[in-house]
């Protein structure tokens, strides 16, 4: 198993620790490295997620707009039906009435 530290021997004694300097170096800008990738995914995961809330949002919104639109319909509905069934009275009301006027006329 050979020492990446240098020659492996005990001549050139700075070159050893120099090499593990190197070596410590390049183990923290990868760690750094890594913290950033793990801080950019954290980033685009929250990101994710508050553009998931967005459509959830917006989605609801729909859902609420079309309850309302409806609703709208319902009471229209109704309305329409209602003002129907009034017309309705006020001719049966109106041929009573007719008829009545016309008894009071015939028994004249």
């Amino acid at each position: 198993e050979e020492d990446d530290r240098g020659d492996g021997g005990g001549s050139g004694g700075g070159k050893g620790s120099d090499e593990s300097q190197r070596r410590i170096n390049r183990r923290r800008e990868r760690e750094i490295e890594a913290e950033k990738l793990r801080q950019k995914r954290v980033g685009a995961k929250s990101q994710r997620m508050e553009k998931q809330r967005e459509v959830e949002r917006r989605q609801q919104e729909q859902r609420e707009e079309q309850r309302e639109m409806k609703l709208m319909e319902i009471e229209d509905k109704e309305a329409r039906t209602m003002r129907k069934e009034e017309a309705r009275k006020a001719k049966k009301t109106a041929r009573k009435t007719n008829k009545a006027a016309l008894k009071l006329q015939s028994a004249w």
